[in-house]
């Protein structure tokens, strides 16, 4: 510190100073002149034996604007009238070395020069010098031949008072080696010092008591190629040439005493800065790499993984000079936790071996730190698995999902090929599906009934199952080579990965879609999908003439993952699906989609419910929803007067639906106890996530149909042969959105395809079920513009643009909730509406068909939505133009 003041009393002061880089030790350090001190570089240390002011000046050459200065002022001070000798007021002594001839005396007074006055012969005055101000400087010559036990007693007369019992005493001589580097103590008890090679370093010999007249000479091992010392008696500057282990050699003589001493001196390069390489550890979005146990063998046996590092040195040669390599024996390596993991160099390498499962911090030092005053250090924080195994191919991926084992990708993998990457031929995909079918979980009366199909086609084909944890490390797992599988003509293959289930279908003139096939399949409890990419096809698979997305593609690419468990997806991406999440709770054996009596349920669904979390995730890219909320049990409608039946309270009466009791909120049915114990089927909390770009809502809760169409023939004159007992009421579901939950969805009203919905081949007979939701969301805003006229977003360029929010859907009684209580508020400004199919009986043609009929076979009740409107902060501009869209979509920490 420059202008640094301080006061102190007389005495001898240590000092201590930082010089960077810590290579350029060259400095001087000196008093003012006219002002005594006696600085001992070696020792580091300032003898101030007299009051007054002091300036110290610290001078490193070489500076960018020249020297270097410091300036230290001190403030010397003694107590009022005290007499001074050697700076102390009580002074008793000093030690001195055997065989010492000559030493000094420092005394400070008022009322005439103090008076030395020697017991024996041993000690003698030479001389007296004035400094002024009642400063002196006694000379004492002396004479060991006269001293017989060690002691030479003097008495001294200053200002007026006399000091008697003071004395010198000697001892044997002895010195040691220091640096302005930092010399240690080595294990076998050596002296050690690192230097940086081209660097000056100053050493210095002191000696341990007050010795004149030493002779002091330094060797060392090694050639002046290798080492240069130049030497200037109790100094010298040492410049290693190259790197190397040399010995510094310094000898003493003081009367007829020798004295060596040596310090091993290891001339190292210096190195600024360590790095661990981190491509290979780059995580998307999960919060650190994950690091498996287990690693496969080429014959797929396990075995013990070594995950590599690499470390990289990096070291400065000279102003212009920067060597970056990779680390070697001059990086020690250590962890945080050693029944996590250890680290040990293999072959050179710095390798990670798992010991534990948890979260670990690998910390890569210069050993050399300490003795530069530096930290050159890096850390890298990883979780461990101790019972996964890591997978870096299709091979590899089907077999540890097959066999359950916890999982960790390495790589991106593309299913459907070999251990290179080569795409299996279609045959060989074919099997592969023949192999992975499920029975639908969902509603599958319509192949109850149809003499056109049977029960034994209501199976799906899945891809992957996923019957344990899995940590993607922001890696991907693509089945394009299933769901998007082409002819030699490049189209799709429809008999290949054909579409969903029929829910019901007419005569080849319309059918409404049920149950699909998925990418990805979780039917096993606590399942954890973490860091993980699931690609239901490969974004080019979507790619149109134009080169932008469309999302027609998706119609025949299934559900990108199916959820039927408890599960939890934290920090993954998934997207690109006919719909991207459906989490259906119950029902996961197929056998018992429908409860024909309440009774039947009196125990409840708490063996069957699932609760899904989705924290830290973006779904984007679906053809219908991105996420898909539904449950696989429903209450038949059977009679005439329970053609829509309800669920019933502890009491036997009717629940209400939700939304009925508060028609512009929740019922909130979900927190009573009894209704949630009884059918509250699937339990999903959506948190800190994104979901963007749907075909048509962001969410979909679904109820199922029960219109007319769907009873038993004999209590309706609609119900037909392939559709009867296929209506019913749904247990409930409840979506908690909490946090940071972004649905980016608004959409060009006029591009809105709702043909999945209703999928019809077209022509006079079936035109009309074509549904026109751009006319039918017209109508509605203007026959009721008070509640609907926020919902359509007209553009300066007169395009109009509505928002994909959150549909409760079905027709039947709708149950399930939306809570929003735990949505930042920034975010809750969705809107709550409600629409009954039938309004649209009032419109003109096509339209006034679809709201006579479709509620025959969907049902009576209303449809719920969640939307933002045109007067929302999130309304379309304000989405457009958001800066950033993920700034809510955190890492979650795995451990």
């Amino acid at each position: 510190e420059n202008g640094y003041e301080a006061t102190i009393p007389t005495g001898t002061y240590s000092y201590g100073m930082d010089i960077y880089p810590i290579e350029h030790t060259q400095y001087e350090l000196k008093s003012r002149a006219g002002f005594y001190t006696e600085i001992d570089r070696g020792a580091k240390s300032v003898f101030l034996p007299f009051s007054g002011t002091a300036q110290l000046a610290v001078t490193v050459p070489g500076g960018v604007g020249g020297d270097i200065v410091k300036n230290v002022t001190l403030n010397v001070i003694k107590p009022k009238d005290a007499v001074l000798i050697n700076g102390s007021a009580d002074f008793r002594g000093i030690q001195l070395a055997l065989g010492t001839t000559e030493t000094q005396l420092f005394v400070e007074c008022s009322g005439g020069g103090p008076k030395f006055l020697p017991a024996n012969d041993s000690l003698r005055l030479t001389k007296s010098t004035n400094l002024g101000g009642g400063r002196y400087i006694l000379d004492i010559a002396v004479d060991s031949s006269a001293i017989s036990d060690n002691n030479a007693p003097f008495r001294i007369i200053a200002g007026g008072k006399e000091f008697s019992s003071l004395s010198f005493s000697f001892t044997e001589f002895a010195f040691s080696v220091t640096s302005d580097r930092s010399v240690e103590t080595a294990e076998d008890g050596g002296r050690q010092v690192a230097l940086s090679t081209g660097n000056a370093v100053s050493f210095y010999a002191v000696a341990s008591s007050g010795a004149k007249g030493v002779a002091y000479t330094w060797e060392y091992t090694g050639s002046a190629e290798d080492l240069s010392v130049d030497e200037s008696g109790a100094f010298a500057t040492v410049t290693p040439a190259k790197e190397g282990e040399f010995v510094l050699k310094v000898t003493a003589r003081y009367g007829e005493s020798v004295i060596v001493r040596e310090i091993r001196i290891f001339a190292v390069r210096r190195i600024s800065v360590v790095q661990i390489a981190r491509k290979e550890l780059q995580t998307d979005r999960a919060a650190r790499y994950t690091i498996a146990g287990m690693v496969y063998a080429d014959d797929l046996t396990v075995t013990e993984n070594a995950f590599p590092l690499t470390v990289y040195s990096v070291s400065s040669s000279s102003a212009s000079s920067t060597v970056v390599s990779l680390a070697g024996d001059e990086i020690e390596y250590s962890v945080s936790d050693e029944t996590i993991a250890t680290v040990e160099v293999r072959g050179g390498v710095p390798t990670i071996i798992p010991k534990g499962t948890g979260k670990v911090t690998i910390a890569a030092e210069w050993k050399f730190n300490s003795a530069f005053q530096s930290n050159v250090r890096e850390e890298l924080t990883v979780d461990v698995v101790k019972d996964a195994v890591a997978v870096k191919n299709a091979p590899e991926l089907v077999k540890a999902t097959e066999d359950g084992k916890v999982v960790v990708l390495t790589e991106n993998i593309k299913l459907g090929t070999d251990a290179a990457g080569t795409a299996f031929t279609l045959e060989q995909r074919n099997e592969y599906l023949r192999n992975h079918r499920f029975k639908s979980t969902y509603n599958i009366e319509w192949y109850k009934n149809t003499k056109d199909a049977t029960e034994n086609d209501a199976y799906l084909s899945y891809v992957l199952e996923f019957k344990n944890d899995v940590y993607g490390n922001g890696k991907s797992i693509d089945a394009d080579n299933f769901t998007h599988a082409l002819d030699n003509t490049g189209k799709p293959l429809l008999s290949f990965y054909r579409g969903p289930l029929y829910f019901v279908n007419y005569k080849q003139t319309a059918s409404v879609a049920g149950q699909d096939n998925c990418a990805f399949l979780v039917r096993t409890n606590d399942v954890k999908l973490y860091g993980v990419n699931l690609l239901g096809c490969s974004d080019d698979s979507l790619l149109n003439a134009e080169g932008g997305y469309d999302l027609v593609n998706l119609n025949l690419t299934g559900t990108t993952l199916e959820i039927n468990a408890d599960c939890e997806i934290v920090n993954c991406r998934i997207r690109n699906g006919r719909n991207v999440v459906r989490a259906y709770g119950g029902n996961r054996n197929g056998d018992h989609y429908f409860v024909d009596s309440l009774t039947a349920n009196a125990s409840g669904v708490d063996s069957e419910r699932i609760h899904v979390t989705i924290e830290g995730c973006i779904l984007s890219q679906g053809r219908e929803f991105l996420l898909k909320v539904g449950a696989n049990r429903a209450l038949r409608a059977s009679k005439v007067n329970s053609q829509e039946p309800a669920l019933l309270d502890q009491n036997g009466k009717a629940y209400a639906e939700s939304g009925k009791s508060n028609r512009y909120g929740d019922g909130k049915l979900y927190e009573d106890d009894w209704f949630y114990t009884h059918y509250v089927m699937t339990d999903v909390t959506l948190k800190d996530s994104v979901l963007e770009t749907s075909g048509l809502f962001t969410v979909g809760i679904e109820s199922n149909f029960s219109g007319e169409y769907l009873y038993e023939r004999s209590t309706s004159t609609y119900a037909t042969d392939d559709w009867e007992r296929s209506g019913g009421t749904s247990f409930a579901s409840v979506l908690r959105l909490e946090g940071d939950v972004r649905l980016y969805d608004w959409k060009d009203l006029a591009l809105v395809d709702s043909s999945t919905l209703i999928e019809s081949p077209g022509g006079v007979l079936s035109a009309w079920l074509n549904l026109d939701i751009k006319g039918m969301l017209d109508f509605v805003s203007t026959k009721d513009p008070t509640v609907y006229g926020n919902v359509i977003e007209t553009t300066s360029d007169g395009k109009q643009y509505v928002h994909g929010g959150i549909a409760l859907y079905g027709g039947g009684r709708n149950y399930s909730a939306v809570d929003l209580s735990a949505l930042n508020n920034e975010l809750a400004d969705l809107m709550y509406l409600h629409v009954n199919i039938s309004v649209l009986s009032e419109g003109d043609g096509a339209m006034e068909q679809q709201g006579s009929l479709l509620p025959r076979a969907a049902g009576t009740h209303d449809f719920n939505f969640y939307m933002y409107g045109k007067n929302s902060q999130n309304n379309y501009a304000a989405q457009r133009t958001a800066k950033d869209r993920y700034e809510g979509v955190k890492p979650v920490p795995l451990f």
